[in-house]
């Protein structure tokens, strides 16, 4: 009984060196959200990001104290929810920066998790692929349709990514440009509204002008979890349009983006320029996604990636429907 009793205090007075989770979460929300340090937009975003994520881990594991072993488990979390090594490691990165601001003379715990930068090949679709998807919009069924218009529309709207694209309303159109301000880093972003997006917009047209363009979430304004739960709906759609179309490539929603940098880069438009239409802040993180280091318009480029795409500028034949 000694012995139990001691083990229990022994425990206790291990556990209240570490920070509680409840704690650590409000004080880094109001630190976040008051920014009275100054932070850069994009970094608050960040940092709020993160520590929604985090909220959400909590909640369902019932984490008391923000330890080495709770922090690993959310790593594992992160994964298992279809975050890659990259974007945990910058969930990571936020909150141990968070950590530091809040309790600066605190046991630090996370040594054991990953914060580095993993290089991870970027996964895009061949032009012959693209082709075919293109093609065979008549194999698509109804349920998955609105899915396999995302995707195209991302793709020929310079890679917009899955979380701008679903929150885009008619407000976001000015004349014969999309423009919106990426949710990830804040950047004013500008898009050729090519003939083939307006006729996928025309198949959800609505008179109200702050209406999203696709019926994918209820209102812009949605929770993470709401969010998450929609990106998992639209990646297991893409991957039955995948199977469906013999695509050997798995489809997601991440792929559209790297899709339309690689086969801008084939078509022979400069880094420089697809840096600019992706909304990167540097050139090095363009080369991320190309395999070639050397550096027109917007309307010009993304006509020629659409002809590229449809094989308007070449002989080649790649129909397989």
């Amino acid at each position: 009984m000694f012995s139990l009793n001691f083990s229990l205090c022994i425990n206790s007075a291990l556990q209240t060196k570490w920070v509680k989770t409840g704690a650590f979460i409000t004080s880094a929300y109001n630190m976040a959200r008051t920014n009275k340090l100054g932070m850069r937009p994009s970094t608050v975003k960040n940092y709020i990001t993160a520590l929604n994520s985090l909220s959400v881990f909590v909640s369902v594991h019932k984490e008391r104290y923000l330890t080495p072993s709770c922090l690993v488990k959310y790593e594992a979390w992160l994964k298992d929810n279809g975050k890659n090594r990259n974007t945990t490691s910058c969930y990571i990165r936020s909150l141990r920066s968070l950590f530091n601001k809040c309790y600066p003379n605190s046991q630090h715990p996370f040594h054991k998790t990953f914060t580095g930068h993993a290089t991870t090949p970027k996964r895009s679709l061949s032009l012959n692929d693209m082709r075919h998807i293109i093609r065979c919009s008549s194999l698509i069924p109804e349920f998955l349709h609105v899915f396999y218009d995302i995707f195209l529309f991302s793709v020929f709207g310079l890679g917009i990514p899955f979380a701008d694209v679903t929150r885009l309303t008619r407000n976001n159109i000015h004349g014969n440009m999309l423009v919106y301000h990426r949710r990830k880093t804040g950047k004013k972003i500008s898009v050729p509204l090519l003939p083939e997006m307006l006729e996928i917009l025309s198949r959800y047209k609505t008179n109200d002008d702050n209406a999203l363009l696709f019926p994918i979430l209820k209102s812009s304004y949605c929770s993470q979890t709401t969010y998450h739960n929609a990106l998992c709906r639209y990646n297991r759609a893409l991957g039955k349009i995948g199977r469906l179309l013999g695509i050997e490539e798995k489809m997601t929603s991440y792929v559209a983006r790297h899709t339309w940098a690689t086969l801008a880069n084939e078509a022979g438009i400069s880094i420089k320029n697809i840096s600019i239409a992706l909304g990167h802040h540097s050139l090095k993180t363009t080369e991320i996604y190309l395999k070639r280091d050397q550096c027109g318009t917007l309307w010009h480029d993304s006509i020629i990636v659409e002809r590229y795409m449809r094989g308007e500028t070449d002989n080649s034949s790649m129909s397989r429907c």
